[in-house]
């Protein structure tokens, strides 16, 4: 790390720098902007970011593309938190539909994310939930079909 350390000090001199991400090429401060501690987390996080910036842009075609005949498509892109992604996936078609449309997330996710970290280990399981949960977990009927996560005491609540 000392090495490390001492080649994002040079890149910095006594202020700041501009960065290239290694996979993607986007620039990273493109006036100078970025710090010594920026820095040195911009060639990590910086992977991890442009792999979920990928699996947006996937993401957001497979859900609005007609031509991608993805069980996605018809599903809206709600948010990205951290390393999540909430998506709202239509249940009229019914709960095997939206197994296939979450899981078909998951399988992008990881596609995209192995683009950027090909040597690493990638996984992501979908959940589902009537709204986000933090720690949502994955409840899988015995026929593999995904049923809503629901945080105890969330619904059975009393008002007066």
């Amino acid at each position: 790390m000392k090495l490390y350390f001492e080649y994002i000090g040079n890149l910095c001199g006594t202020g700041h720098t501009t960065l290239i991400q290694p996979w993607s090429g986007r620039m990273r401060g493109i006036e100078g902007n970025t710090d010594y501690c920026a820095a040195c987390n911009s060639h990590f996080q910086g992977l991890a970011a442009d792999g979920a910036k990928a699996a947006f842009i996937a993401l957001t075609r497979a859900c609005y593309d007609v031509r991608e005949r993805s069980p996605l498509y018809g599903s809206r892109v709600v948010f990205f938190v951290h390393d999540e992604f909430m998506i709202e996936i239509p249940t009229h078609y019914g709960w095997a539909h939206v197994t296939r449309a979450a899981d078909t997330l998951a399988s992008v996710m990881i596609a995209h994310m192995k683009l950027a970290h090909p040597d690493v280990t990638i996984r992501a399981e979908p959940a589902l939930s009537w709204h986000w949960i933090k720690g949502a977990k994955t409840i899988r009927r015995d026929d593999g079909v995904l049923l809503p996560y629901e945080q105890e005491g969330m619904y059975n609540a009393t008002f007066t």
